[in-house]
């Protein structure tokens, strides 16, 4: 339903529907890749000095490496792949036109330029997202006298990532509550060690993705209404102010 809203929402101020569909992809491959970038970091920056933490950190800085190839690669050569893929679909005529059309469009990115500030803006709103979760999952644990030094932040930053994963099935139930907190619950409770073990874990999940949908969709209905309101103004269905 979120990503049909994305599409009709855009569909409605002009956008052809295969820039769309095609605007959806490229940013949902992004995401994916930064993803792992961020996981990659979070990792190589946790390891400790130990010959074993040396290697995970050898792991994920290879991780970071990978993601950022695989984003070289999308915004250089994708839209030749596009094509040559169209060029094998010579008998399906109308996959070969989407891919195109899809080969045309995300040409036009690369020429641009904005590929690569795109890149950017993702790692930084990722970067954003989980610190804030980071910094809301301590408020939260520290009636139990948690900190920072007892909450790993890789495993911290894969669970949020699984919660969020889990969310996003077709079956994780109204406002994702209950495939959240059961995925976020899995990840965390596997590498919880010490200090961190007196903390009812689903509890906090369910504390933490509350507080983050209670804010997240008051902002929405405010931001919603205002425009309402503008394009109602606009329409001179009700006076301007």
């Amino acid at each position: 339903l979120g990503e049909a809203s994305y599409i009709y929402v855009v569909s409605r101020y002009g956008i052809p529907l295969t820039a769309a569909v095609s605007s959806f992809g490229f940013c949902f491959l992004l995401d994916v890749v930064i993803l792992f970038i961020i996981i990659g970091l979070t990792a190589f920056f946790a390891a400790g000095s130990t010959p074993l933490s040396f290697a995970g950190a050898a792991v994920a800085l290879a991780f970071c490496l990978v993601g950022i190839g695989s984003i070289f690669i999308l915004i250089r050569w994708g839209d030749d792949f596009l094509s040559f893929c169209a060029k094998v679909a010579t008998r399906w005529p109308k996959v070969k036109k989407v891919l195109l059309e899809w080969a045309s469009e995300l040409e036009g990115v690369r020429q641009s330029g904005s590929a690569y500030m795109l890149v950017v803006l993702t790692l930084g709103l990722r970067l954003a997202k989980y610190t804030s979760l980071y910094v809301l999952l301590l408020a939260v644990v520290h009636q139990w006298n948690v900190g920072a030094g007892d909450l790993p932040a890789l495993p911290v930053t894969v669970a949020f990532i699984a919660a969020e994963a889990g969310a996003s099935l077709p079956i994780s139930g109204i406002m994702s509550f209950g495939a959240y907190e059961g995925a976020w619950t899995a990840v965390f409770s596997s590498v919880c060690r010490g200090p961190c073990e007196a903390i009812p874990v689903a509890a906090v999940a369910l504390a933490v993705h509350l507080i983050t949908q209670v804010v997240g969709y008051s902002i929405g209905m405010a931001a919603a209404a205002c425009f309402l309101l503008r394009e109602l103004r606009k329409s001179g269905e009700i006076p301007a102010a």
